[in-house]
């Protein structure tokens, strides 16, 4: 199954570049600008969350119904904003959990398993 062009990793987007940004090294004024508003900060050649909010949002509107989406954590990120009712200063900081499922309904979130890690 092929992939959305409103949901897919630009390259440059924020969820793309969440974790190189916490590292701004060569460019402190970047990490800076990124810490005062995380939601908004836009990457070099990248797009910010609330670029990402647009483009998922319009993706929404055109599904039938309930989905199972498989998404970098950005997606995640803005559709707990999005649906879930969580701002978009906590939605920026949250966790976000390799190999678990991320269970969104209208003002609500949970991961599935529980909280913390799964050990086998």
């Amino acid at each position: 199954m092929g992939g959305c062009p409103r949901l897919s990793d630009s390259g440059g987007s924020a969820h793309a570049h969440a974790a190189v940004a916490q590292g701004f090294d060569f460019d402190t004024g970047g990490a800076q600008a990124r810490s005062r508003d995380k939601w908004n900060f836009v990457p070099p050649g990248g797009e910010s969350y609330d670029m990402v909010r647009g483009r998922v949002a319009g993706w929404l509107e055109s599904l039938p119904g309930d989905v199972c989406l498989v998404a970098h954590g950005g997606v995640a990120r803005v559709l707990m904003v999005i649906l879930a009712g969580v701002t978009p200063r906590n939605a920026v900081g949250a966790d976000i959990w390799q190999g678990k499922l991320l269970r969104i309904a209208p003002g609500r979130h949970d991961w599935l398993p529980g909280p913390g890690h799964w050990e086998p």
